[in-house]
Formats: C-alpha cells, sequence, structure tokens
C-alpha cells in the first residue's frame, strides 16, 4: 500500500514477534515447555503457537516494546539483584526450617515483631511483605503505613531481618525510585 493508506496500516498493524519482540516470544515458549515437563513435536509446536498469540496479546495490551519495558527508565533489571537475593534466602531459610523441625526435642520459640524499614514507596514495601512471607520460616501479618509485624516460627529467624541484605537491596530500589520522582519535580 502506499500514501496515507499504507502508513495508516502501520499503525494498526500488530508487532511481529520476530523484531524486538523475539525474546517476549522465546520466554513465553520456555516457559511453556518448562511448564509441560516434557519435550514432544507436539508440545514444542502448541507452544509456538501459543507463545506466539501471548507475544501478539502482550504486545497489543501494553503498547510497548519489550526493548523499553526491560532497559527503560523503568525497567525491570533493577530488581535482578534483589531477585538472586530473595532466592538465596529461601534456600537458607528452608534449610534452616528443615534442620527445626528434624531436630530431636525441637523446642520452637515462634516470635511476633515489629520493625519499620526506610522504604517510602507502598508498591515497594509490599513486595517486602510478600517477599518476607514467601522466605520460610516467616510471615508478614500485617503491614500499616511503613511498619510490619511478623510473625517468626522461631525466634533466631527474625535476628536481623531489619538489617537484612533482602531489606536493603528494597532500600535501594526505593531510593532510586525516589530520586526519579524528584527529579522529574
Amino acid at each position: 500500500m502506499s500514501g496515507a493508506d499504507g502508513a495508516d496500516w502501520e499503525k494498526r498493524r500488530l508487532p511481529a514477534p520476530w523484531g524486538e519482540e523475539k525474546a517476549v516470544f522465546a520466554g513465553f515458549l520456555v516457559l511453556w515447555i518448562v511448564f509441560n515437563g516434557r519435550l514432544t513435536l507436539e508440545i514444542v509446536l502448541i507452544g509456538i503457537v501459543v507463545s506466539l498469540l501471548m507475544t501478539l496479546l502482550t504486545c497489543k495490551m501494553t503498547g510497548m516494546k519489550f526493548r523499553d519495558a526491560m532497559f527503560g527508565r523503568r525497567g525491570a533489571f533493577r530488581y535482578v539483584p534483589y531477585l538472586v537475593r530473595l532466592l538465596g534466602e529461601i534456600a537458607v531459610c528452608s534449610l534452616r526450617v528443615i534442620a527445626l523441625v528434624l531436630r530431636p526435642k525441637c523446642e520452637v520459640k515462634p516470635k511476633l515483631f515489629y520493625f519499620e524499614p526506610e522504604i517510602e514507596s507502598e508498591g515497594v514495601r509490599v513486595l517486602l511483605a510478600n517477599s518476607i512471607t514467601l522466605t520460610p520460616g516467616t510471615l508478614t501479618v500485617g503491614l500499616k503505613g511503613g511498619r510490619f509485624h511478623v510473625h517468626a516460627l522461631d525466634a533466631s529467624f527474625s535476628d536481623g531481618i531489619e538489617t537484612s541484605e533482602l531489606v536493603r537491596a528494597l532500600e535501594r530500589i526505593d531510593a532510586a525510585k525516589s530520586k526519579r520522582r524528584e527529579a522529574r519535580k
């Protein structure tokens, strides 16, 4: 098409998953295969179709290129160090809970405690609350304002939570967000 009709067509056209969105397509396909738990021709073919549809839907709904979403000002890669720490904490705490449960004559001393990290953003506070709940042996009972009410399976699980690397990583993310907010004003 040429002229004005061609320009209109370009605006309405859905993005092809083999352009910048190929990483989204590949991610959906990998997830499809992992969640199916086996690799057969049928699963791969259906996965290609489903991944293509999901990629097109994602691009249509967000109106944003994948590259902009991941590497832009509000990119998700700033959370990678935090996610690595969270996975490490989950692994370590899982082993601690297993040791606590398997210990003969186990004397568990549950503890409820409060702490207030230096996090201003409500979204980051909710992320921390969910991370505490995901970590075995701890549960966020309440979050009011900036104050967390946490239950620990054993008193030892509460030691140092206020100064943990997980909390510090989220405080750094929150500080960066605050700086960006201030710069926009």
